[in-house]
This record gives C-alpha cells, sequence and structure tokens, in this order.
C-alpha cells in the first residue's frame, strides 16, 4: 500500500472518531521515527540486521533498491572474510590474523611463487621447480588468494554501484517525513496526543532500522573497496 492511494488511507475515505486516532497514531509514529532517521542512519547497524519491507508501497520503493544494494556489500564483505578464513586456515596461523598477516606469512615460502597479471587482477602461481610436498601445502593458501583476485573487479564495481546508489537513495527516503506529516495535515489533527504511543509503532521502527543500514552503505562499501586494494598491492609488492 502507499499512504496516499491505499484503500484505509487518511486521505482517501471518511474515517470515524477511534479509526481515524488509531490511523493518525501510525502516522505520526511514523513522523516521529523517520525524523530521527536522518540521524540514526550515521550510527551503525547490527551485524544482524537486514532491511526490511514495510508494507507502505511509497517506502518499499525505496527499500527494496537499498536491500539489493546492500545484499552487493554484504556479498563483496563476506568474500574477504571467507578468503582470509581459508588462507589464514592453510598457513595455520592465527584465525584473528589480517589478510596482509597473512600475505607476510605467505612470503616465506617467495621462491616457490611466481607473480601472474591476469586481466586487471594479479595471481600467484606456484613455480614448476617447486617440491610435490611444498606444492600441496601452497595450494589451497594460492586458491583461497586467486578466488579473491578473481572476483575483485566485479566486486569493486558492485561496492561503487551500491555506494552511489545508496546516496540516492538516502536523498528519497529524506522526504519520508514530508509524505507522513501531509497526510496528518489533510486531517487537520495536530496528532500530539500520539507522540508517546508513536515510539512503540513497529512500522516506524522497521524505517529507522532501514534507514541506519542505508546509512552505513557508502563507508562499508569505501572500507571494503580499500581493503581490497591493500591487498592487491601488498601482493604485488610482495612477489614482484
Amino acid at each position: 500500500m502507499s499512504l496516499s492511494t491505499a484503500p484505509n488511507s487518511i486521505a482517501t475515505r471518511p474515517v470515524t472518531s477511534g479509526a481515524m486516532m488509531l490511523r493518525l497514531f501510525a502516522v505520526f509514529a511514523l513522523t516521529l521515527t523517520l525524523g530521527a532517521g536522518p540521524a540514526l542512519a550515521k550510527k551503525k547497524s547490527k551485524k544482524s540486521s537486514k532491511i526490511a519491507r514495510t508494507k507502505i508501497e511509497s517506502f518499499d520503493k525505496v527499500f527494496d533498491q537499498a536491500k539489493l544494494l546492500d545484499n552487493k556489500v554484504i556479498s563483496a564483505e563476506n568474500r574477504v572474510a571467507k578468503s582470509r578464513k581459508a588462507l589464514n586456515t592453510a598457513l595455520k596461523i592465527s584465525k584473528k590474523g589480517t589478510y596482509v598477516d597473512a600475505i607476510r606469512e605467505l612470503k616465506k615460502s617467495k621462491e616457490h611463487l611466481k607473480l601472474l597479471q591476469r586481466g586487471k587482477a594479479p595471481r600467484l602461481s606456484i613455480r614448476p621447480t617447486t617440491p610435490a610436498a611444498v606444492q600441496k601445502d601452497l595450494k589451497k593458501a594460492l586458491k583461497a588468494v586467486n578466488t579473491l583476485m578473481e572476483n575483485m573487479p566485479a566486486a569493486i564495481k558492485d561496492l561503487k554501484d551500491a555506494s552511489d546508489g545508496s546516496k540516492a537513495l538516502i536523498k528519497e527516503a529524506n522526504k519520508f517525513p514530508l509524505m507522513v506529516q501531509r497526510e496528518v495535515e489533510q486531517e487537520g489533527e495536530s496528532g500530539l496526543w500520539f507522540t508517546q504511543w508513536g515510539k512503540k509503532y513497529k512500522v516506524g521502527k522497521t524505517v529507522v532500522t532501514n534507514l541506519n543500514i542505508m546509512g552505513t552503505i557508502p563507508g562499508r562499501a569505501a572500507a571494503t573497496t580499500l581493503e581490497l586494494a591493500d591487498i592487491s598491492s601488498t601482493i604485488v609488492r610482495t612477489f614482484k
């Protein structure tokens, strides 16, 4: 449904006093939480939080697009984490170690490795003269590195698209409070009585959670892009 076209919209149907109060409560709950949205969006969302639908059509047009962009960032973040875990496991070093730490550990086997440039991404290969026992130990480590490097160009493009797209969507979301305010003004009620009840309104909380996550997308995209660039440049510097 949308704020202006739903069958139960305040703007389109005469309502009884009780029903009007309930809908004004809903609208004002959104006004309260949306008013706080831009400020809250600067904070980091909980890791488990995901963008959810509100069942308000005009809002979900924005949130559905935002969810696709957030998923692109999550995918890139997960690829780095998965590759780091596999590399650390293969090298038998601490799982808490950074990717750059792992590459430094891999440097101990530099004499058995050579750097290749495949397309836009670097790649490591085992030298033919490397003993079979050493090759076996290195294969899993190189698989973790090379899989990440092969996916890096596409990941960086996705991260840029997510960052740019989310900034545009945040501008659209900034219009939400005005949309809600117009709904209330059309009914001619001040709505001040509903402010305390509005804090408990579930849709309003969903909207704020969504805005929180949207606000983190550009920063997360930038951080992951920098991490990928650092990994790539470290590999090149170490094994050239």
